[in-house]
């Protein structure tokens, strides 16, 4: 399932803005990009993004942790099951 463009304009933005600064890692389940996991940044979008998220998908999400990670192109992650694990 992909669910797309539910995030602002406004807020993609600012997301964007604190990616660029912020230390990055290499990504150990999508090789290739670089990620951060756990961020007090990121759970503000968590929280205003998790009823949309769940409305749109039909799932009850739970709240294990919170990260992003930059793609580029040819970049993929493999079905996995996420896990608490921050990198």
């Amino acid at each position: 399932m992909v669910i797309r463009n539910i995030i602002s304009n406004e807020d993609r933005i600012l997301i964007k803005n604190w990616f660029e600064i912020q230390e990055k890692i290499p990504d150990s389940q999508a090789m290739g990009t670089i990620c951060i996991r756990g961020d007090d940044f990121l759970q503000k979008y968590l929280n205003k993004y998790k009823s949309i998220l769940e409305n749109d998908s039909g799932f009850i999400l739970k709240e294990r942790f919170n990260g992003i990670r930059l793609y580029k192109r040819g970049d993929s992650l493999e079905r996995h099951v996420d896990n608490c694990k921050r990198n």
